[in-house]
């Protein structure tokens, strides 16, 4: 999984004490079992597709849990 701070650029939408992280390996494990019929990497190349795509998933998943969780604290 491509956790660190070394090689990805900050993404501010992703908040680890929120539990976004479990979002974001549900988001992935979704994509490998459904969408992909494999994994994110190939031996040591990413493809790069595959990136984008868990990316853009775990990020619309993240957004729509944040907009839920600022709704149900302004009722």
């Amino acid at each position: 999984m491509l956790v660190g701070n070394d090689f990805l650029p900050h993404a501010p939408y992703l908040e680890i004490d929120n539990g976004d992280l479990n979002l974001l390996l549900g988001s992935y494990m979704d994509l490998m079992m459904d969408d992909w019929n494999g994994f994110l990497t190939h031996k040591e190349k990413i493809h790069p597709e595959r990136l984008e795509s868990l990316l853009y998933k775990g990020g619309v998943q993240i957004e729509d849990t944040d907009q839920v969780a600022k709704m149900s604290t302004t009722s």
